[in-house]
């Protein structure tokens, strides 16, 4: 009878096939790893993502955070206002310090000296030791600074002077003046003289012209006008009052005025029909 003999040998997987299985089933491992890689990323990216959206505007996890950050952006635009602030005021003090001369003391002297020459005729052997010390060329230097302000306030003084008599001549000259003003002492109470006497020695000769002519007319319409006598002509018409005192003012601002007698009368005409305007 016949033996049936079995080899386990024969059908055990070769070295190939062994090999062939270890690198499908690291191949496998890796594939597995990738895709647990891949799934952490995915969740680390959505809980980063749901936490930006929780965050106020994207940066503040609360208003607290919200808050500081807010003052602490105000302090700091507070601080940039101020500095901006005080550069101007610093830069505007040196302007000013810049611009301010101190007065020349020596011109100012020499101011006194005149006036004390004035009014005794000579001044002290003090102040001619005084003058003689100084430098020539200082002295003289000086001394036309003084003789210039000195001519420039004569000039003004001149002007005014000048002015100030063409005023009295508005109202008929210096008598008439006089009498007009000797009529205001007797009948003005004493807050009116002294706001005309305010005015006349206020230096605006505009000021002072239009005080005199109301003047003049609370004083022509108390005690009347003394029209000269016109013969072989039609009686002159009544004079039209002033609107206004701009309408007054244009009058006595026009260059006839000072230079036209006809037109002065006219004004003073209608001034003293203006009742109104005083």
């Amino acid at each position: 009878m016949a033996t049936t003999t079995f080899d386990p040998t024969s059908d055990a997987p070769s070295a190939e096939q062994q090999e062939a299985e270890a690198a499908a089933l690291a191949q496998g491992e890796k594939i597995v790893q990738a895709q647990e890689e891949d799934r952490q990323r995915a969740f680390e990216q959505n809980e980063t993502s749901q936490e930006n959206i929780d965050l106020i505007g994207g940066k503040f996890k609360n208003q607290e955070e919200l808050l500081k950050a807010y003052q602490e952006l105000e302090k700091s635009r507070s601080q940039e206002n101020s500095e901006e602030e005080e550069t101007p005021n610093e830069t505007t003090e040196e302007t000013e310090e810049k611009t301010e001369e101190p007065p020349n003391e020596t011109v100012e002297y020499m101011g006194r000296l005149s006036q004390e020459f004035d009014e005794k005729g000579e001044i002290s052997e003090e102040a001619i030791d005084s003058l003689s010390k100084m430098d020539s060329k200082d002295l003289i230097k000086n001394y036309l600074e003084y003789y210039g302000k000195a001519q420039t306030k004569q000039q003004q003084q001149t002007v005014q002077a000048t002015e100030l008599e063409a005023i009295k001549a508005s109202v008929g000259g210096e008598d008439k003046y006089s009498a007009m003003t000797s009529w205001a002492s007797d009948n003005l109470n004493a807050t009116e003289i002294n706001d005309f006497n305010t005015v006349t020695n206020s230096g605006s000769v505009a000021a002072i012209k239009f005080a005199v002519e109301a003047l003049n007319t609370r004083y022509v319409n108390a005690e009347g006008y003394e029209a000269p006598m016109v013969t072989g002509s039609k009686p002159a018409t009544t004079a039209k009052a002033y609107r206004s005192n701009a309408e007054l003012s244009r009058d006595i601002a026009n260059p006839l005025y000072n230079t036209d007698p006809a037109f002065r009368r006219d004004v003073e005409q209608r001034l003293a029909q203006s009742t109104d305007l005083l």
